[in-house]
């Protein structure tokens, strides 16, 4: 049985399941190539090491592949073709590596364009000063419709960029992260006004020194305080969302400070009401590694739902999805109502329960295809 591929053309992996990126949060897409089955005899293929190789290279490299016709699998580092088709690999592998791949051999509109990297990419540009606008929009006002479709519209730009000319990479991809949980919000059958609220806040404080560069000198808050007059906090481990956190909630209270790399600095006399605002911060980045653990939980399962799908007499592939089933349990995930999640609940344990003590494989079968559908509307 042939193996259905789903790859993330921006971060260059494949997947035997379709869904999000787990990197960038792009939707995967389907490749028009079946997985390389395995040779019987280990000479009849050939394997090219790609450890090292960046994302966007290997995405290239898949890309070129599929537009080549040429039949291929992964295994982790290790790219797998036929023999016969060793000559065409050679030319795509040594044209990505030299930077410049060659127009004739390879679709240079596909292989082109890496946003990522374009310093002055005016879509890119464009994309991150709208999303900028919609959050400070969606902080206002989180019932903002038009706000809600800009920031979807200026997602997908911003979610296939590696990393932007006005910010280092850590940021950058902190706000590919705040991003996702605002879409997740904004998307939730419930009305989550308080956390699109807090999320745009947060996306908005991420964004505007990248949008709009504001040289230091130049920063609200006083930089004047004798240093018997200040305190300094360390906090070099906390993520760019954590520091853009604790900036919005001490801009309420008009507390003044700034930041020195990872060092917070205010005025010694604010101390007591900036240290009752760490706990709120780190209560909020625990809850939402929660979240996120759960959102992992319920893509493993989809994968693993389907892939069962593809081969129902595997063994190894029944065990998988009896795990997934035991990581996923617990209380209904952000974004889902009670019924959605009993419903999902109820499918997985009795697919679990299936295959554990021996049920046919048509049961097995017709609950892992049932819970597969249900799960893909949320992956």
């Amino acid at each position: 049985m042939t193996t259905r591929v789903w790859f993330c053309r921006t971060c260059g992996y494949e997947v035997p399941a379709r869904g999000r990126c787990h990197a960038c949060g792009n939707r995967l897409e389907p490749s028009p190539l079946p997985e390389l089955t395995p040779a019987e005899d280990e000479e009849d293929e050939v394997g090219y090491n790609l450890d090292g190789w960046s994302g966007p290279a290997r995405a290239r490299l898949i890309v070129a592949l599929i537009e080549a016709g040429i039949e291929h699998r992964f295994e982790e580092e290790e790219l797998v073709v036929a023999v016969d088709d060793e000559e065409r690999t050679d030319d795509i592998v040594a044209a990505i590596v030299a930077g410049g791949p060659d127009e004739e051999l390879l679709d240079g509109d596909l292989l082109g364009g890496d946003i990522a990297g374009a310093v002055a990419d005016e879509t890119l540009i464009s994309g991150v000063e709208l999303l900028r606008s919609a959050a400070h929009r969606l902080r206002e006002d989180p019932t903002d419709m038009q706000a809600d479709g800009d920031v979807a519209q200026a997602s997908a730009v911003v979610f296939a960029a590696d990393d932007f000319y006005a910010t280092d990479r850590e940021t950058w991809a902190a706000v590919g992260r705040v991003t996702r949980r605002l879409l997740a919000a904004l998307g939730a059958e419930e009305a989550l006004e308080e956390e699109i609220r807090v999320q745009a806040a947060i996306l908005a404080k991420l964004l505007d020194p990248v949008s709009s560069p504001v040289p230091a000198s130049d920063a609200s808050s006083p930089t004047d305080w004798a240093p018997e007059e200040e305190a300094v906090y360390e906090l070099p481990e906390w993520m760019p969302e954590q520091r853009a956190q604790l900036s919005v909630l001490l801009d309420e209270p008009g507390i003044p400070h700034r930041w020195q790399e990872g060092d917070l600095v205010v005025p010694s006399a604010r101390e007591a009401d900036v240290e009752a605002l760490f706990d709120r911060v780190e209560a909020a980045s625990k809850d939402e590694d929660d979240d996120e653990a759960r959102y992992r939980a319920l893509e493993d399962l989809f994968a693993a739902a389907d892939r069962f799908v593809n081969d129902p007499g595997n063994k190894a592939r029944a065990a998988e999805v009896i795990r997934a089933v035991s990581d996923a349990d617990g209380p209904t995930p952000v974004g889902l109502d009670d019924a959605q999640w009993w419903t999902i609940r109820t499918r997985a344990r009795t697919l679990a329960d299936a295959l554990e003590h021996g049920g046919s494989r048509e049961v097995a079968f017709g609950e892992a295809t049932t819970l597969r559908d249900l799960l893909r509307a949320l992956v």
